[in-house]
């Protein structure tokens, strides 16, 4: 096994000869046997161990474990507490992806600091076998088919070469310690079921299933390398940068046989999900205006192009307006007030200000960008219309629309922000109390 990883090393070029390497170290079976097989191999290590805090009491005796284990071997070790639920809820992400995006961007900390070579992380073939089939049950395209890269910048996998009973066998030869994670036998996880139930029926099937997905992922990692030099030159042709805006051109992507696939390459590295990317392909033969939103970027379909820019960072999507707020500053600079009705009110007429019925707000507000289906009932009518329409009417050209922002009580429209007030929330002769939202003008 010794020999096989070391070729591999070698043939994948992922680590110079003697080097100093960041091992990913749970305590785990995998990645034990990586820190021993590397040292080996005359690698000098260095430990780093993430306390995800996600399986109480097992989790810090993981993180004991790897203590005891390095401080007995005199290896270096960093470690690092992470509160990954509530890193996921803020970022509004699940618990796998905050944990790898913890992960992986300590580690990169950690390897600038100690100038290590590289970052080697415990992936094998299993894995590799469960991450294609995972891939291909979500959609990812032809990219999520290629499977686990051995190398992705710093990062190295050794062990992609051995399956994950050789790992075992090594370290009960070798008599390597190691921990168990009890939520490996946990079939909560989308991976846990295909590594427990559906693999074991595949190898029913083919009892080299797993060696077969890893040959079939080299395959498609090949393909790959000339789909992604075709696609790179028809992004030359169709896709124009303006400063840091994007320009597909929607005649040039319309004579493309193959435009529903450039279009989801275009957009996807942007973060548009395949279904707002299928969206964006139906409307290049209708009317322009429509917008979609990713969590960084907004997609906006324009007469002749599909215009993809970033959203400014401090340009919230969302933010909730409470009974006591008396000023917000992102998305929009806006002040609110509330103040009993006298006999001289006179509203004020001007589209930096509304007034509207305090009693009829439920709190807490919503200050968001426009949704695809929105309506209101615009002041002044008794029908409902489309923001979409409504923009129209106002003769709003694609950016324009793109940066308005609404105010919501129970998800209905309260104001469309800098031009209507909803008729059912305006204040009338009955109202008793209003609430002014004003724009804060610079």
């Amino acid at each position: 096994m010794l020999n096989r990883v070391k070729s591999y090393i070698e043939s994948e070029k992922l680590l110079p000869a003697n080097g100093t390497v960041l091992v990913g170290l749970s305590g785990g079976a995998d990645s034990m046997v990586l820190l021993h097989i590397l040292q080996s191999l005359g690698y000098s290590c260095i430990a780093a161990h993430c306390n995800f805090h996600l399986r109480m009491e097992e989790s810090d005796r993981d993180e004991k474990f790897v203590r005891n284990y390095c401080l007995a071997h005199n290896i270096n070790l960093y470690s690092i507490d992470f509160d990954t639920i509530e890193y996921a809820k803020s970022n509004k992400i699940s618990i796998e992806m905050a944990a790898r995006k913890l992960r992986y961007e300590w580690f990169e900390e950690i390897r600038k600091k100690t100038a290590s070579n590289a970052i080697a992380i415990a992936h094998h073939a299993d894995d590799n076998a469960e991450t294609l089939l995972l891939n291909l049950v979500r959609g990812t395209g032809i990219r999520g088919l290629t499977g686990i890269s051995a190398k992705n910048g710093w990062v190295v996998r050794p062990l992609l070469c051995v399956r994950r009973s050789e790992i075992e066998n090594y370290a009960s030869e070798q008599q390597i310690d190691f921990v168990t994670d009890s939520t490996n036998h946990e079939n909560e996880y989308q991976r846990n079921k295909l590594r427990n139930q559906v693999i074991p029926l595949l190898s029913e099937i083919n009892p080299s299933v797993v060696q077969t997905l890893n040959d079939n992922a080299e395959r498609l990692r090949n393909t790959f390398r000339v789909y992604e030099q075709f696609v790179e030159e028809k992004r030359k042709l169709i896709v124009e940068k303006r400063n840091d805006e994007f320009f597909i051109n929607i005649e040039l992507l319309k004579k493309e046989p193959e435009k529903d696939t450039l279009l989801y390459e275009f957009c996807r590295d942007f973060g548009f999900h395949p279904d707002q990317i299928k969206g964006i392909l139906q409307s290049i033969e209708g009317i322009s205006g429509k917008i979609w939103y990713s969590t960084e970027f907004v997609a906006v379909k324009d007469r002749n192009f599909i215009i993809i820019s970033k959203i400014p960072s401090n340009n919230f999507c969302e933010e909730l307006i409470y009974e006591d707020t008396e000023i917000v500053f992102e998305p929009l600079k806006l002040s609110f007030r509330s103040f009993r009705r006298t006999e001289d009110y006179k509203i004020e007429r001007s589209c930096d200000c509304a007034h509207v019925d305090a009693t009829l707000m439920k709190y807490p507000l919503e200050l968001r960008r426009v949704k695809t289906g929105d309506s209101f009932i615009p002041f002044g009518m008794r029908g409902r219309k489309k923001l979409s329409d409504f923009f129209i009417d106002l003769k709003l050209n694609a950016k324009q629309k793109a940066n308005i922002f609404v105010l919501a009580s129970d998800n209905e429209i309260v104001w469309v922000i800098g031009h209507r007030v909803d008729n059912r929330y305006a204040v009338t002769d009955k109202t008793t109390e209003i609430l002014e939202i004003k724009i804060l003008r610079d």
